[in-house]
């Protein structure tokens, strides 16, 4: 290792360097530069797709978005239906909320009870 460090490219002398070295290093750039504009192209080809797929797919969503907003209507055309559909609908919810309430006042009452026992049996322990 030590001989590699302290080698002189004079005590070396001249490389052989093979006659058609040079032509073939030309070949090959050349050849990648072919292969470089191939990809250049296929690539330009793929952004114009992806570019015409993403306004076509644009002008869908914006359509469709349009479409609905002119499908929605009212859902009566009787105000006085509608006022009687409300009605029911509210006293529907009203009815439900005062059951849930009902529950809720019997589990209070409940929470209440056993957090009384449980105190009267700390208490009694004390």
């Amino acid at each position: 290792m030590d001989e590699i460090k302290h080698l002189d490219l004079k005590t070396i002398g001249e490389v052989e360097i093979p006659e058609e070295l040079e032509k073939r290093l030309l070949k090959k750039i050349d050849q990648w530069a072919n292969d470089e504009k191939k990809n250049t192209k296929a690539k330009i080809i793929f952004y114009k797709i992806t570019a015409i797929a993403a306004c076509i797919s644009l002008i869908i969503g914006i359509n469709s978005i349009n479409n609905t907003n002119k499908a929605h209507k009212d859902t009566f055309d009787n105000p006085i239906l509608a006022q009687m559909e409300a009605e029911k609908a509210l006293y529907l919810l009203a009815n439900n909320l005062e059951k849930g309430i009902i529950h809720l006042e019997k589990a209070q009452e409940i929470t209440t009870n056993t957090g009384n026992t449980l105190n009267n049996l700390l208490n009694a322990f004390e």
